[in-house]
């Protein structure tokens, strides 16, 4: 009997997790969006882990749990209570079963931390809504807590990413550059063009765009970040050096 009993409670949480999308799945954080600007994980160049800020949640039958976690060099855990659209944590509580900071972290990737563990901590006794979007290769997960704030995560490590899908259709060219630069859109997918610079700010937004936008920098020089989103909501995000 209690053979078949761990049977019957195998097949549930199979059952479930068929039915929600999220659970079970190495989740990894790419940005986090608040208030139209978008702050781009660090990619660490002192850790081991080089950009690979995990998150999961897992189903376990015996004890009978769905467990969320995430961990870059720190770790946090709580309970939650999953939907196929959202999720709640039922007793309020998100634990850090980790000490902050390893030694290896920069100073950004700690502040990273301190606001990426904000976006749950903050809102721990709201619901947590998301979507999941299937793209040829990986897929996209969104989670949008009670302030409308945006976390986004990818099934392929920020570091590990090589090529994006979306550069057989949109070009960024050239880097470095001097006084201008092109976004080649001959597709026309983009819906909008934004440009950050190294600590995250939105500096210039390009909506209604040309199939070849040309795009003047009247900034300073360095390295900055050009976060192209499509109609169809993918997003693309491009490292370009102003001389």
């Amino acid at each position: 009997m209690k053979k078949i009993l761990i049977v019957l409670t195998v097949l549930v949480v199979n059952q479930l997790t068929a039915q929600i999308p999220i659970l079970n799945t190495n989740w990894y954080l790419t940005q986090i969006e608040e208030n139209n600007q978008i702050d781009i994980v660090p990619i660490s160049v002192n850790g081991t882990t080089g950009g690979n800020w995990h998150f999961s949640i897992f189903h376990t039958p015996i004890p009978e749990l769905i467990q969320l976690t995430s961990a870059y060099c720190s770790q946090f855990d709580a309970e939650v209570n999953v939907t196929s659209t959202d999720f709640i944590f039922p007793t309020g509580q998100i634990i850090l079963t980790m000490n902050m900071p390893c030694e290896w972290m920069t100073n950004e990737e700690i502040q990273y931390f301190g606001k990426y563990y904000d976006f749950f901590e903050n809102y721990r006794n709201n619901t947590f809504t998301y979507i999941i979007n299937n793209f040829s290769g990986y897929n996209q997960l969104i989670i949008t807590n009670n302030a409308g704030i945006k976390a986004y995560y990818s099934t392929i490590p920020l570091a590990n990413i090589k090529e994006n899908e979306l550069e057989q259709f949109v070009k960024v060219y050239p880097t470095p550059f001097t006084d201008h630069f092109f976004v080649e859109d001959y597709e026309q997918i983009i819906k909008e063009i934004k440009i950050f610079d190294n600590t995250g700010k939105l500096i210039k937004k390009v909506s209604n765009t040309n199939p070849l936008q040309e795009i003047h920098a009247n900034f300073a020089s360095g390295n900055y970040f050009v976060t192209i989103e499509t109609k169809d909501r993918r997003t693309m995000t491009k490292k370009i050096i102003k001389k």
